[in-house]
Formats: C-alpha cells, structure tokens, sequence
C-alpha cells in the first residue's frame, strides 16, 4: 500500500511539474507573439461617408519590444488599411527612461496620416495640464507624427466629421468653439488611457454625448486565469479591483448611445522588472470598424 502511494505522489509530483514547465515555456512564447483582434462597433446615426472607418487601437506597450525596430509589430500594423491610430497611453517603461521602443512604432509606420496620442501612466507628457500648452516632449512627437490632443481634431469627408478628443479631468474638450454638438452629421471619438466605469454613468443625465471611448490600462488583467478570466485589475478609483466584472476587462461595452473599448494592450506593468509579464494573456492590438447602427 505504501508503495502504491508513494508512486502516486511521484507521478503526481512528475504532472505537475510538467504542467508547470509547460506553462513557463507557453507563456515566454505568448508575450512575444501579437495578435490583431477585430470589432465592429455600432454607433447611432453613423453619417454614411464614415461607414466602415477603420481605427488601429494600441496601448500599454511598457517599453516591450516585438523584434529588432519592432520589426515583427510593424509588420502586423503595415498590414492593416486603418484610417486613424489610437494611442491610449503607457507606451513607456517606468523602470527606465528609455523611449526607444516606442519611437520605433513612430518611425517605422507607413500610414501616419491620424495617429492620436494621450499619455497615462508613463510616457511622454505632451501637453502641461496646468495651461493646456504642448510641452517640448508634445513637438517631438508631432514631429514624428502624431497628434496630440491638445484640442479636438475633425477628420472630415464629404459634409460629415469626426471629432477626436480626449479626458480633461473627466470630462472632454467637446463643448470648446468649433465642435458642432447639434451637427447630425458628427461623431464623437475619446482617446484616453483610463476606462469608464458603469457606476460613472448611473443615470441617463451621466451619460455623455460622444459615441466611442478607446481605452487601455487593464492589460485584460496581465494575470488571467484560463477559462475565468482577469482576477485583478488596476482601477481607476484604488490601486487594485480584485474578482473584476469580467466584461469591463476589455473589449466593447456598450452604455445607451455610448460605446467603449479597452484593449487588452501590448506589455505589462509591475513594481519590479521581474514581474514584468502577462499570464495566458497574449498581447494584441484591435482594428475596429465603425458601422450604423440599425434603429
């Protein structure tokens, strides 16, 4: 008997120990691997000339790097027949200053007619909050082309416009001179870093009059347990949001008129270097493409 336990906790021992490795080897091989994940997203009268406006979204890179000049994420983001980039922030790596890994996206785009930049947690400061001007760190990264939402940007066809924008203490630069808010013809895109919760719109009077939010700082949890899902994330109101209402994580959500995205970004975030990857949480970028909504 003795010994039929004993080769029961060997070979037991020998599983686990193997599931263990597996994992180890499949997730070095997961955070070094990106995939480009697709969404339709239904906006209210959508004015036909934008049927089909195609938005690259990527955040939360933390310095990572996907080959030499990211050579392996360029080639995936080359690809794509976008009409607007959205950078929603946590490009940089708070365990070094070095901004590299980022410029190199910059550089190394071929399409950089609409690329809008906001900062979150790390990266380059491009506007002084305190007076609302572009700051030295700003006009680098015009210079390398984007835009940076010091003011919200239209991108017009025909007689109808987009209008990008960003947060402002919560709120957005779309009651400032030149957003048309009675223009049928209009739609409303914010790029930030920090996601909306439900809670913030509790009542019809909460919810805003812009269409999209794109958004990242979840990294989908970093940590994801298979088949369940983010056990934590880091929330907007605390440090950590422990068991997180899995379909805030990331992905679409839809309040009334109001959608939001948070993609499940590119890096990862940690006190310490170390720490410093996802778990079955593979990197991605998302193409969403913007369509009506049929009443």
């Amino acid at each position: 008997m003795l010994k039929i336990i004993g080769k029961f906790f060997k070979w037991l021992g020998i599983i686990i120990l193997s599931l263990i490795l597996i994992s180890i080897i499949y997730n070095i091989f997961d955070n070094n691997r990106i995939k480009v994940v697709e969404q339709e997203v239904e906006v209210v009268d959508l004015p036909e000339e934008f049927e089909g406006f195609k938005i690259l979204q990527i955040a939360d890179l933390h310095g990572k790097t996907f080959g030499k000049n990211q050579k392996r994420l360029l080639k995936k983001m080359n690809a794509i027949d976008y009409d607007m980039i959205a950078i929603c922030g946590d490009m940089m790596d708070k365990h070094t200053e070095d901004n590299k890994p980022f410029f190199d996206i910059l550089d190394g785009l071929e399409n950089k007619e609409n690329i809008f930049y906001v900062k979150g947690d790390t990266g380059l400061e491009a506007v002084n909050e305190n007076i609302g001007e572009i700051t030295s760190d700003g006009q680098l990264l015009i210079e390398k082309g984007c835009k940076v939402l010091d003011k919200p940007y239209a991108i017009t066809r025909g007689e109808s416009t987009l209008w990008v924008s960003r947060f402002i203490n919560g709120t957005t630069f779309y009651n400032e001179t030149g957003v048309d808010k009675d223009n049928d013809n209009s739609v409303k895109v914010v790029v930030t870093h920090y996601p909306r919760h439900e809670n913030h719109y509790a009542t019809d009077q909460n919810i805003p009059d812009y269409n999209l939010v794109l958004a990242g700082h979840y990294h989908a949890g970093q940590i994801r347990i298979p088949f369940y899902g983010a056990l934590f994330i880091p929330d907007v109101f605390a440090p950590v949001y422990f068991f997180p209402d899995q379909k805030e994580v990331k992905g679409l959500i839809t309040w009334g008129n109001t959608n939001q995205y948070v993609t499940a970004g590119l890096g990862a975030n940690a006190p310490y270097k170390l720490l410093q990857f996802r778990l079955f949480n593979t990197p991605e970028i998302n193409v969403l493409t913007l369509t009506k909504r049929a009443k």
